[in-house]
């Protein structure tokens, strides 16, 4: 009985010894994206985002000379100024809108800046401001 136990052994190391040499197959390789179309190229010193835009309208309606907005961005002209004021009067509703955002932003922060102070003065003692080196709160 012992004999064939041992006939067993080897016949098994045999064949782990046999499988070992046969090649692996390779796991397929994943599809290729193809990579987004990327937009032209702008010029910053021309093309202004919208908020810039509104800010310059605003300016510019709330009694800023259009030679002071001059100063400040190099490449505005007057016409662009008048036609950004026009924008901005007759989509007003952008502008609040982009208020609404911003309070709500505002209001988020206070709320985590209160359970920050909260927070670590549960866990960190009345003196955390000292302890942290934070001096914004």
């Amino acid at each position: 009985m012992g004999e064939f136990i041992i006939w067993l052994l080897i016949i098994g190391i045999f064949f782990m010894v046999i499988n070992s040499f046969k090649p692996k197959e390779k796991p397929p390789e994943p599809e290729k994206k193809p990579d987004p179309p990327t937009p032209p190229p702008k010029n910053d010193d021309t093309e202004y985002k919208q908020h810039v835009k509104d800010t310059i309208a605003v300016e510019s309606l709330q009694g800023k000379s259009d030679e002071d907005i001059i100063k400040e961005h190099t490449s505005v002209t007057p016409e662009d100024i008048k036609a950004w004021k026009e924008d901005l009067l007759n989509n007003f509703s952008r502008l609040s809108k982009r208020n609404e955002e911003l309070l709500i932003n505002v209001g988020q922060l206070d709320m985590e800046v209160k359970w920050l102070r909260k927070t670590c003065k549960k866990f960190i003692g009345d003196d955390w401001k000292e302890k942290t080196g934070y001096k914004y709160l």
